[in-house]
């Protein structure tokens, strides 16, 4: 891709970023980075013929790895000596402080798509700090971020699906690894609503569940309302576990938390997801909001 036709390109292939871009992806501001820019040299715009300012993927990662430092009390005039090899070096001579900060790192494993990495992180943090709070303190902020900067095409869907990918097949692990369960009365029964595809937090209810003793019952993604329905029925459950991520409409989704308790006996219906359906479900004594994991841990 030539710097001339970047103009006319809203960062597609993410070899080219704005400094809108550069703010949203590493939180510093904007002005922030112009004023290191100016006084340290800490990075080195390309302009376009149009005289519009354009980053790479190595300014991104340097900016990144400046941001991780500085967390750390290093000062910027010391950091713009470096190149970015040094940088890289540097934060991973820090890597035992930074534990406690990982999603910049986290952030930076996903620009590369570097799976070996971004696991490594994943694995040390587990092994410190448990699988739980590693979910809970690490992988929710880190999704959030993800989130954002999609839905601002800061990063592409590709990212996305990179780091879901990651973290579905972590999950599974976790899973397998848990005892079996010899209660074999399925009091839980965990779906996603038709068009909904986003599973990591279903997932990891799953694992709460089956990790505290209870043999849930897992049907996945894009499930008709009709066959969640039957399945209750049949498994006399007493828990319904539902997410709405996607951007279903509030209508769309209250019609199908009421189909669940007209059509169902003694069953609550646990609801977790998007804060906006959730501020807006109807007021039902069968109906419980999960704004947190502790919220399932309760049940």
């Amino acid at each position: 891709m030539k710097a001339k036709n970047i103009d006319n390109i809203k960062i597609v292939s993410k070899q080219y970023y704005t400094i809108k871009d550069l703010e949203l992806i590493s939180g510093i501001k904007a002005h922030t980075i112009r004023i290191w820019e100016q006084r340290y040299n800490a990075l080195e715009p390309n302009r376009t013929e149009t005289n519009i300012r354009y980053y790479t993927d190595n300014d991104l990662k340097k900016l990144l790895n400046i941001g991780i430092l500085i967390k750390l009390g290093y000062k910027i005039s010391q950091l713009s000596k470096y190149n970015g090899n040094e940088l890289n070096t540097l934060v991973l001579s820090k890597y035992s402080t930074i534990k406690k900060s990982l999603i910049e790192p986290l952030i930076i494993n996903m620009i590369n798509f570097d799976a070996l990495e971004f696991m490594k992180i994943l694995e040390d943090n587990i092994a410190s700090d448990g699988f739980e709070s590693t979910i809970e303190l690490l992988i929710y902020p880190l999704i959030d971020r993800i989130g954002m900067l999609w839905q601002t095409n800061s990063i592409t869907p590709a990212h996305e699906h990179f780091v879901s990918n990651l973290l579905k097949q972590k999950l599974f692990a976790e899973i397998d690894k848990l005892p079996k369960i010899t209660n074999h009365k399925s009091e839980y029964l965990l779906f996603l609503p038709e068009n909904e595809y986003h599973e990591l937090g279903l997932l990891y209810s799953y694992y709460l569940l089956k990790s505290r003793g209870e043999s849930p019952v897992y049907i996945g993604q894009n499930v008709p309302t009709i066959d969640v329905i039957k399945t209750a029925n049949i498994l006399h459950c007493k828990y319904l576990v539902c997410f709405f991520v996607s951007k279903i409409s509030q209508k769309d989704a209250n019609n199908i938390l009421k189909d669940l308790l007209e059509n169902t006996t003694d069953t609550t219906i646990l609801v977790a997801g998007s804060d906006i359906i959730l501020k807006n479900v109807f007021n039902n004594d069968r109906v419980k909001k999960l704004e947190n994991p502790e919220s399932l841990k309760d049940y």
